[in-house]
């Protein structure tokens, strides 16, 4: 049976740690929380929202979307930085041919784990899920993840993510 996949967007779509941090950290220590320099920094400057980069995953997500009769993208974001994240999924899926998708933003990043089911995965970055849920996870590698454990497959490349979403 084929899996029903959803996308998160900083880190899998979008690439925010470019322009915020000039690359990827080497840990993940983003709580979204009015201290937080990382939520500060963009705070200060919505429109990184908006030029941030693709992904080098995105093509590749791209094209298993085109394929997909349900488009699911679900993400946690402050509230200041949905009308700017919505803009960014319309223009940047939009202009690679995949024009519906359905996005559930969360509050909290683990509160993603309600919305994923047994017969679904999350295409992700977040290193922190629980053990049930990092079982449902395609783990998109990077500095900052590197401890996380009991994921499904772990993504290096995009040709890996290629042969992974063909199969799920």
């Amino acid at each position: 049976m084929k899996k029903n996949v959803h996308f998160d967007v900083d880190g899998v779509l979008r690439d925010l740690n470019i322009p915020v941090c000039g690359g990827d950290p080497d840990t993940w220590d983003i709580d979204f929380k009015e201290d937080d320099s990382y939520k500060r920094t963009v705070d200060n400057d919505l429109s990184m929202l908006l030029t941030a980069p693709q992904t080098i995953y995105f093509p590749v997500i791209c094209e298993y979307l085109r394929k997909c009769e349900i488009v699911n993208v679900i993400t946690s974001q402050p509230l200041k930085w949905i009308p700017n994240t919505i803009t960014w999924l319309n223009t940047n899926l939009g202009s690679n041919g995949v024009k519906k998708f359905n996005i559930k933003f969360v509050s909290h990043i683990k509160e993603k784990e309600q919305y994923i089911s047994n017969n679904e995965v999350l295409v992700e970055d977040y290193p922190h899920f629980s053990k049930k849920m990092s079982r449902k996870i395609i783990l998109i590698d990077k500095k900052y993840n590197q401890e996380a454990m009991n994921f499904l497959v772990r993504i290096k490349t995009p040709e890996e993510l290629r042969k992974v979403l063909a199969n799920v």
